[in-house]
């Protein structure tokens, strides 16, 4: 089974993963390196979400093996009904990841700042809270598909990093294991690196403007309250 992890950039993805990863590693299957087209030896990863890809990656972990691989890529959306299909004959896991559009716009202002300090290119056409407010929309659609499809697990950040017992139940659930709950922890949040700037949860309640936040949660709203209100204040 491929147990595909997605999530739009600075939304918890990589903390949701390497949970997924762990949880998968502490039920007695062990996460080997398959694939990561970035051109790394470790950490599997996919840059583009397509049919033959897909297809390649689910053939090679095979049906006794339960792999989770990351991407940040979205789908076309005529591939949505063989990916449940996929999902249907327990080939196919997704967990898609996700988190309040506000706090993610501060934590890609963080990310921006970082790589300009030292020199990196990442996320180079973020400069101000706008340019992280469009950067994040334009990734919504992505993300709501893969949140459309019927098996997919969707996993919140503030459930993942500040109620992580809760976010191992669903994650348990969704893929029919039973993990070890203390090594996927100590794995998550201690050993793996989870590109976390601040880890703080609700950001934007004290470090956004009243303007700002306003001008945001108008961008968001749709998301807001189909996704992240449901699930708290």
């Amino acid at each position: 089974m491929l147990v595909l992890c997605y999530g739009i950039q600075k939304s918890g993805s990589t903390l949701a993963f390497e949970m997924v990863g762990a949880a998968l590693a502490s039920a007695g299957f062990a996460q080997d390196f398959v694939r990561n087209d970035r051109g790394r030896s470790e950490g599997n990863f996919i840059s583009q979400a397509k049919r033959d890809s897909l297809a390649s990656l689910i053939g090679e972990i095979g049906p006794d093996r339960r792999i989770a691989v990351k991407t940040h890529s979205g789908f076309p959306k005529p591939l949505a009904p063989w990916l449940d299909g996929l999902a249907a004959e327990g080939k196919l896991r997704v967990v898609a990841s996700y988190r309040d559009p506000r706090d993610a716009c501060l934590s890609l202002v963080d990310a921006a700042a970082k790589s300009r300090r030292i020199g990196k290119h990442d996320f180079a056409e973020v400069a101000t809270l706008d340019d992280a407010a469009a950067y994040i929309e334009a990734r919504i659609p992505a993300f709501e598909r893969w949140a459309g499809l019927e098996k997919t697990l969707l996993l919140d950040y503030e459930t993942a990093a500040f109620a992580p017992g809760t976010a191992l139940d669903r994650i348990d659930a969704a893929l029919g294991i039973a993990s070890h709950r203390q090594a996927v922890l100590r794995h998550a949040f201690e050993d793996a690196k989870t590109l976390k700037n601040k880890a703080r949860p609700a950001r934007h309640r004290d470090e956004l403007t009243p303007d700002d936040n306003a001008r945001l949660t108008a961008r968001f709203q749709d998301f807001l309250n189909r996704y992240v209100r449901p699930c708290g204040p």
